[in-house]
């Protein structure tokens, strides 16, 4: 048994020694479909999530949900020593859809291109689970155990807004709240050129989708001098939401927004220092920031201020050529993400009532779901452990106020729970998500092992 200042070193070459191992577990899990947004491979991942568990010795069982109608909550737990702190690990087996999407490599292939592992989900979210499944495992083989109790919900539907997970949570409340901390694993950078972000928190979502529905058919064009044009109407509706210079014109959609705390700011100036902008338009594909953002002007709009997003639109003739039709529908998919104290069922009551109130009364709004954001404070243990965890790798990480994404971490951090959490990342990482040709690197995936194996060593003795 390894000594215990020798512990990480040791469990880092046998992550090493074993990498080749653990990259195969990764294609293996990668392989197997599981879209939420269609269904496709949906039991068959949660079977082979809690497969994975299993073998690491956790109890384990799928939690249906919605009288089997959502998709199952993998829920195990590893340790029941109560001498030990308890880390409740939160993720998703579920993936984004690829369909539509041009990749090179085939999106379930997990092909080796170089140095690289391409398939859906190998950064976000199933390449960071199976790296903590390994770190579990690397950690087990050198001192026979772990320094903390585990637990796990691994849900299936946090790519279409987690729906049926605050069922799970609320009737899991007794054992949840035995958790010390939580962590969302995730995938660390390559060398120390680049950062560990460390998210405190994410945005709030709320999600629904507009529909003008005028007559029962299209129309020759010629007819639009006598009959609406639903396409128009839409824009129109869209249009009375944001002025020219993009701001959001909502009566009251501001009300519940806090202003930024002077901790806020010190970690949006920090986070400002500590990027390089120009890295951050390269990931991204574009060649400017809106409205000549930059520096901590640019990250505390990126973190702290809400979005009112237009997904798609669809309506009319939109193949090849031209065709003179007069829509008699059209359909626009919109998201809004919600910063701290903002509430997404209020919110939604507010897009209703601009709506009403400028005489759009035929918009019907549906597909509405949501939730609300969640914070977490800078000194908690998972913090903490997080911190400690990257600058044993040699990484530096910057803290984050909150990520710029959304998660239903409320149903964790809010009342009655009340459980801290933190989530580690890089902007690499982050840059091909639910994106074609989606990858995680080989240095990339071994590190985010070695990552997860020190947060559960830190988060065993940190203070």
């Amino acid at each position: 048994m390894a000594r215990r200042e020798d512990f990480l070193e040791s469990v880092y070459e046998h992550i090493d020694r074993n990498l080749d191992g653990f990259i195969e577990k990764l294609r293996e899990y990668l392989r197997q479909p599981s879209v939420s947004a269609t269904g496709e491979g949906i039991e068959q991942c949660a079977h082979m999530t809690a497969d994975f568990l299993n073998k690491l010795g956790a109890s384990v069982s799928l939690v249906p949900t919605d009288r089997g109608r959502g998709n199952p909550v993998v829920y195990g737990k590893l340790g029941l020593d109560p001498g030990k702190r308890t880390l409740l690990i939160y993720t998703h087996y579920d993936t984004q859809p690829f369909v539509g999407q041009r990749w090179e490599s085939p999106p379930l292939g997990a092909a080796l291109v170089g140095n690289k592992i391409v398939a859906r989900s190998s950064c976000e979210s199933k390449g960071s689970l199976i790296a903590l499944i390994s770190a579990i495992e690397a950690c087990k083989a050198v001192e026979g155990g772990l320094p903390i109790n585990l637990m796990f919900v691994i849900e299936g539907e946090e790519e279409v807004g987690s729906p049926h997970l605050p069922e799970f949570v609320f009737a899991h409340a007794r054992d949840l709240s035995k958790c010390d901390g939580m962590l969302l694993p995730g995938i660390s950078p390559e060398d120390d050129s680049a950062n560990i972000d460390v998210m405190l928190g994410f945005k709030g979502m709320l999600y629904f989708e507009f529909e003008v529905k005028l007559r029962d058919r299209d129309l020759h064009g010629r007819s639009a001098t006598i009959f609406d044009n639903a396409a128009w109407r839409l824009v129109w509706a869209l249009n009375s939401l944001k002025d020219k210079e993009d701001r959001i014109l909502i009566d009251g959609f501001f009300d519940e927004v806090l202003e930024p705390t002077k901790n806020d700011l010190n970690m949006i100036s920090e986070i400002a220092k500590a990027t390089d902008e120009k890295d951050l338009l390269g990931f991204y594909g574009a060649k400017g920031f809106r409205k000549g953002l930059a520096g901590s002007a640019l990250f505390g709009e990126y973190l702290l201020s809400p979005t009112l997003n237009i997904d798609g639109l669809v309506s009319g003739y939109t193949g090849s050529g031209g065709s003179a039709i007069n829509p008699a529908s059209a359909l626009a998919k919109v998201d809004v993400r919600l910063v701290a104290n903002m509430n997404w069922e209020r919110t939604m009551n507010l897009i209703r009532n601009h709506l009403r109130d400028r005489g759009f009364t035929d918009i019907q709004i549906g597909s509405i779901r949501g939730y609300d954001a969640s914070r977490s404070p800078a000194d908690s243990k998972i913090a903490k452990a997080l911190l400690q965890a990257s600058s044993r790798l040699g990484l530096k990480a910057v803290l984050y106020p909150t990520a710029p994404g959304s998660a239903p971490w409320y149903l964790f951090t809010g009342a009655p729970l009340k459980i801290p959490c933190a989530w580690q990342t890089s902007l690499a990482a982050q840059a091909r998500m639910h994106g074609p040709d989606e990858f995680v690197t080989i240095k990339e995936y071994a590190n985010s092992t070695k990552m997860a194996a020190g947060i559960m060593h830190y988060f065993s003795t940190v203070s």
